[in-house]
Order: structure tokens, then C-alpha cells, then sequence
């Protein structure tokens, strides 16, 4: 496990890859977010710009022998390729422990909760 100083020296290089590309981003242990608020037209140029950071940070990965999770998942109705794999979109993803649906309703979110919570109840 990287301690504060190491995770923030080991990633500094990821954080100047994103940043290349105007993206904003989350680092938070081995979870890393790309963001970036657009205008609808404007969502072709985002698009490839994505894709593009996508393939960097996997090279990046590849190159410290890092496995890259293209599995993962988002909001945004768009497909990214890392590799020969597709990320495809779904209708919610978990982010720290809060499920995020794609219609902002929380009704995913609620529904884990109260299953956990009567799990442990009726237990």
C-alpha cells in the first residue's frame, strides 16, 4: 500500500496525462475519474477527447505494469474503447458506496440501502 506522498508521487505523471487533455479528475486510491462539463454540442469533441485520454492512461497503465479496468462504468451514454475492449454505458454506477443511476432518482441507492439494512434486521 502507498502511503500519502508515494500515492500522490506514483500518480503526479497520470494527473499531467488527464490534465493534457483539459479533463478534470478524481484520484482516490485505485479508482480514477475523468470529468468534464460540456455542452450538448459540444459532446463529439469531449467524445474523442476521452477516448483519447482513455488510450494514454491505459499506455500509462501498461507501462507500470498497472491493469486498467475497462470494465468500469459511467453515466454518459458513450462508448470508449481501452484496447480491444468497450466500455459500454449502464444505468447506474456505484461511487464510494452511493449508487449513481443515470436519471438521478436514487432509487438504486435506496433500494441497496433498505436490502442491507433488513438483511441485518431480520438477521
Amino acid at each position: 500500500m502507498l502511503g500519502p506522498n508515494k500515492f500522490i508521487a506514483y500518480t503526479e505523471d497520470l494527473a499531467n496525462v488527464i490534465s493534457q487533455r483539459q479533463l478534470s479528475h478524481h484520484l482516490y486510491a485505485d479508482d480514477t475519474q475523468l470529468l468534464k462539463r460540456v455542452c450538448l454540442t459540444d459532446i463529439p469533441v469531449v467524445i474523442d477527447s476521452l477516448q483519447r485520454c482513455v488510450q494514454e492512461i491505459h499506455g500509462w497503465c501498461a507501462s507500470r505494469r498497472l491493469q486498467l479496468n475497462p470494465a468500469n462504468r459511467r453515466l454518459v451514454d458513450l462508448s470508449l474503447h481501452v484496447g480491444a475492449e468497450t466500455i459500454k454505458p449502464v444505468s447506474a454506477v456505484r461511487d464510494l458506496g452511493v449508487v449513481l443511476d443515470d436519471e438521478q432518482t436514487m432509487k438504486p441507492h435506496i433500494s441497496k440501502v433498505t436490502s442491507v439494512a433488513f438483511y441485518h434486521v431480520a438477521g
